[in-house]
């Protein structure tokens, strides 16, 4: 029978409590060991180069974590055309309208994996930034985007404008439009079409002290997109 020879190896590295150690032997036969930051240990364990390639438009940051790739993007105040499903009267003068045109503040969007988000902000302000809840329906209160029946790809730099184009050019309905406005608490959809302006361009005409804070800071998203180990993540 044939004994096989034990290899010692060059190195052990210990994950630790979401700590990476690196233990070795120098030339002296001195255990030598060392804490390694995630970067180093990457670095050590790929030659490859990365390269983001060409973000998308108005991106703004990009990360990866366990669960794949995640975009933010932030929007100036700009005019939108919105299209409903049934027709909202307008409270000024009860008139139908299927279409509106009108200006809304600026966004923060948000993709990671399939689930994409939506918040308003005044002023940008970086992780200062105060957000707010964004004044159109189908977005729940913790600003993610009802798609419907709308088949989502994962969020990616490729795929991230296709799907804010796909939110503001399917039509809306009357679900999750409270709590959007301090004027009209009960449903945002009474405030949007005394806004409607078919022949007005001004992107900064929308009236920003009506909107409602979110619960959501940046600094929160960002803690939720790179927990740490020890991080209890939500259900």
């Amino acid at each position: 029978m044939k004994s096989s020879a034990v290899t010692t190896p060059d190195g052990i590295l210990y994950f630790i409590g979401g700590q990476l150690l690196f233990e070795h032997r120098n030339p002296q036969g001195a255990v030598v060991r060392k804490c390694l930051s995630t970067h180093a240990a990457r670095q050590a364990f790929t030659q490859q180069q990365t390269d983001s390639g060409w973000l998308a438009p108005h991106t703004i940051r990009y990360g990866e974590n366990n669960r794949g790739v995640w975009l933010m993007q932030r929007y100036d105040p700009a005019v939108y055309r919105l299209t409903f499903e049934d027709a909202i009267l307008n409270p000024q003068d009860n008139q139908p309208l299927q279409t509106l045109q009108l200006a809304l503040p600026g966004m923060l969007f948000l993709g990671t994996r399939k689930d994409y988000f939506l918040w308003a902000y005044r002023t940008w302000k970086d992780e200062e930034t105060v957000l707010y809840h964004a004044p159109v329906p189908n977005i729940d209160p913790n600003g993610k985007i009802c798609f419907g029946t709308n088949r989502l790809p994962m969020a990616g730099v490729d795929t991230i404008g296709k799907v804010w184009t796909l939110f503001w050019t399917s039509p809306f309905n009357e679900d999750l439009a409270s709590q959007k406005s301090r004027q009209y608490p009960d449903t945002i959809l009474k405030l949007l079409p005394t806004l409607h302006r078919p022949n007005d361009s001004d992107p900064n005409s929308y009236p920003t002290v009506d909107l409602k804070r979110a619960r959501w800071t940046i600094p929160d998203i960002l803690t939720q997109l790179n927990p740490k180990p020890s991080d209890e993540r939500p259900s």
